[in-house]
């Protein structure tokens, strides 16, 4: 099936439209996202705060808000055109250098002659010895789940209830699907959860499937 990604350079406007508020302009992009769905939205330079740092520090902000509610727009920093001109800038303020003088090295031996023609010196015989990995002691530990909880595949989460109904009805033909409700901060989030699985690896398995079917950020979570 034919699923674009839809990528779209915002110029840093979103950032003077909310005046650099994280938190707001998240929540617009997570609008942004939802009349998107299913396909994928990327947007490039959603914020410009004047300087690198504080522009960079915005960015993994919402990126954090982002990954922590689990949805699927994607941003991308656009330090194009601010590195190409700082670029110009120092090229501009760097001192004009005359150019090196260059010695040309004498070839001839300390006798006259050329040592030019004669034979070339062997390198001295490499030794080797094979080296041995030592045995791995890293154990992985799997614990059960704390009774009354169980693993669930969460595909996405929505601020509309409308919108998440329509990913519930797009995975119904693969299993079982539920809505959970929940708030995080002053917004109320509509999960969509797959499942449950009765072990991790089952759990693992239907995860490859979620993500196989268009879902590349579902992520398992114990509820």
């Amino acid at each position: 099936d034919y699923m674009p990604i839809f990528h779209i350079d915002v110029y840093g406007t979103i950032g003077i439209i909310f005046n650099n508020d994280v938190e707001k302009m998240y929540n617009y992009m997570v609008e942004l996202e939802e009349l998107a769905m299913p396909f994928i939205l990327r947007v490039e330079g959603p914020v410009d705060a004047g300087n690198r740092k504080e522009t960079m520090e915005a960015l993994r902000d919402i990126t954090k808000m982002i990954d922590d509610n689990n949805r699927t727009v994607e941003i991308v920093a656009d330090e194009s055109r601010r590195m190409a001109s700082l670029a110009q800038s120092q090229v501009k303020s760097l001192p004009s250098q005359k150019p090196a003088k260059v010695n040309i090295a004498n070839l001839s031996g300390s006798n006259g002659d050329s040592d030019i023609g004669a034979p070339a010196r062997q390198p001295p015989p490499i030794s080797t010895r094979t080296l041995e990995r030592p045995a791995s002691t890293n154990v992985v530990k799997v614990f059960p789940v704390a009774g009354g909880k169980k693993i669930y595949v969460q595909a996405g989460a929505f601020v509309y209830r409308d919108l998440a109904v329509k990913m519930q009805k797009l995975l119904d033909p693969l299993g079982p699907t539920r809505i959970v409700e929940a708030v995080i901060g002053k917004r109320k989030y509509f999960r969509v959860q797959f499942g449950p699985a009765a072990t991790v690896n089952q759990g693992d398995k239907l995860l490859d499937l979620v993500i196989a079917s268009g879902y590349p950020k579902a992520r398992l979570v114990v509820d």
